[in-house]
């Protein structure tokens, strides 16, 4: 049984992998009428800010879950996670789907969005249990 305190962060978690999953599968003319801005590799903006989301909405599951942010096996889980299901993502577009292709500057934006979150998530609760 899910405990109660654990619904609103894990939803919030399930929503932006759905997200993230139909917006790395579906169709590529369909990703490209959503992208809202319009300058050279913009989409690569969309990758980082989608997993500094995920690591985000990540990080809030494990502090409810554990009531910190100061072990091995968080960070471990808030870094691996995101990472290995970016990773998942571009194998699955250059194996799967057709109108789309695998990019190395994807996976890289994807990584840099889950490590920005996760050192500002780091920095605020060090700075967090300072005061």
């Amino acid at each position: 049984m899910i405990h109660r305190e654990y619904i609103k962060p894990l939803g919030l978690l399930l929503a932006i992998l759905v997200l993230i999953t139909y917006g790395s599968l579906g169709s590529g003319e369909e990703a490209a009428k959503i992208n809202i801005l319009k300058f050279a590799n913009s989409d690569k903006v969309i990758h980082g800010l989608m997993y500094f989301l995920l690591t985000v909405s990540l990080i809030y599951l494990m502090v409810k879950r554990y009531n910190s942010f100061k072990h091995w096996k968080v960070y471990l889980i808030v870094l691996a996670g995101p990472i290995l299901y970016g990773l998942l993502m571009e194998l699955l577009q250059y194996y799967l789907a057709s109108d789309r292709s695998a990019e190395l500057a994807d996976f890289i934006a994807n990584t840099s969005g889950t490590l920005l979150a996760f050192l500002m998530g780091l920095t605020y609760y060090n700075l967090h249990k300072a005061y």
